[in-house]
């Protein structure tokens, strides 16, 4: 079965990170994945992330599946963050995802509902799973 795999490309964003790793120079700094990491190049968990990780763990009180739009307080939160207070409550949606490469696919898949005839644009370079995800949807 394993043997009908085609050999996949490169990823250009570890290949990325390979060049920085190499890179000599002082002073240099990290923005290809986009998280921080301390001058040993590690990403520690921040004392903030910690502790606020910690009230969660507190305040829980059920490991209950939540609907496919998660959480609703956490959407709002969301929403309100992100656009502002003012955000237009009854023109927004939410939806809880499988992590970052999940949102993209159920983000690809609705435009692909909404507007088959779309163009989706990707940045290059980009993760090397998106082509994929994209030309399997059509």
């Amino acid at each position: 079965m394993l043997q009908n795999l085609k050999p996949q490309a490169a990823d250009k964003i570890l290949m990325l990170m390979g060049q920085f790793k190499a890179d000599g120079r002082a002073g240099k700094i990290d923005l290809g994945v986009g998280v921080y990491k301390d001058a040993t190049g590690l990403t520690p968990v921040m004392r903030a992330v910690k502790a606020a990780e910690q009230l969660l763990w507190q305040a829980e009180t059920t490991k209950t599946y939540v609907a496919l739009s998660g959480d609703p307080a956490f959407g709002a939160a969301m929403a309100g963050l992100i656009l502002g207070p003012d955000y237009p409550g009854e023109r927004l949606a939410a939806a809880a995802t499988v992590g970052g490469t999940g949102a993209i696919r159920q983000a690809l898949e609705l435009i692909r509902l909404a507007n088959p005839e779309a163009t989706v644009w990707l940045s290059d370079p980009t993760w090397p799973n998106h082509p994929s995800i994209i030309s399997y949807l059509g």
